[in-house]
């Protein structure tokens, strides 16, 4: 087994002990549709292949069991404390759009199939939080609400690190005037506007809103994987182009990342 997934300069550089991935579909047992690491347990794959997917997702990250917690999405702004009672009452599944922590040896995971997962680090108050980047709950206020909450906490804007992960791309995301109008209102008053989100007035940039977004909390450390999960679904899974498929995950956690190489597995 090699290393899965995708890692961002920043946060690879930021702690010793910080460990992340944006993983792909890519080194799973699922079966055709879901076709490879599918994390998800609400698309009906079979739970045992689901549980192995998770259990080679925390391998990678360096997690224990039962110390990976996942967000289900409720397209909104719902912000989730990950504690240490959590941890013990054996709480895997919250339903939030990002959670937070400053546990250790704690995995936050974000499950996404064209939206677009935000990993983030705040080092002056050593917490961590994953955030689903959706256009609904970018839009109303996912990301200034999470910053908010780990500013009650003395996280400061400058200090914190963000990565975007893989998502749907510009090119590949056609979208509506209702979706449009909905972000326009959304971002009044902020240092950008719709025209440096959208092409031709149709074709929305995804991982470009969660910048902005992100550099309006003040967040001036923003790493991006750039690639479209829409054009490339031998790597990605895309719910838009695939309907029927599974959900990739990405995991932040503060733990000393594993040693992963061929040789270690002859």
């Amino acid at each position: 087994m090699t290393k899965l997934g995708y890692t961002a300069n920043n946060l690879d550089l930021a702690k010793a002990d910080l460990s992340h991935r944006f993983f792909s579909r890519i080194g799973g047992t699922s079966p055709d549709p879901f076709r490879g690491l599918n994390t998800s347990f609400d698309v009906n794959d079979a739970p045992a292949r689901v549980e192995e997917n998770r259990a080679r997702v925390r391998f990678q990250i360096g997690l224990k069991p039962k110390s990976l917690f996942v967000a289900k999405q409720v397209h909104g702004h719902t912000v989730v404390e990950v504690t240490d009672k959590m941890m013990a009452e054996n709480v895997s599944a919250i339903e939030a759009d990002a959670m937070f922590t400053d546990v250790k040896e704690v995995g936050l995971g974000i499950l996404t199939a064209d939206c677009a997962p935000i990993l983030l680090y705040a080092s002056d108050v050593e917490m961590i939080a994953a955030i689903h980047g959706g256009w609904r709950s970018l839009t109303k206020g996912i990301i200034h609400h999470t910053t908010a909450r780990l500013s009650e906490y003395g996280a400061k804007p400058e200090n914190m690190i963000a990565a975007i992960g893989p998502c749907i791309g510009q090119t590949a995301f056609e979208v509506k005037s209702d979706m449009t109008d909905a972000v326009e209102k959304a971002i009044q008053g902020k240092d950008f506007s719709l025209s440096d989100l959208v092409a031709e007035g149709r074709f929305f940039n995804l991982q470009s809103y969660a910048e902005h977004l992100l550099k309006a909390e003040g967040i001036a450390s923003i790493d991006k994987i750039d690639k479209c999960t829409l054009s490339d679904t031998d790597t990605f899974f895309s719910y838009r182009h695939e309907k029927r498929t599974g959900r990739q995950i990405s995991v932040i956690a503060m733990t000393k990342p594993p040693v992963i190489s061929e040789e270690m597995f002859g």
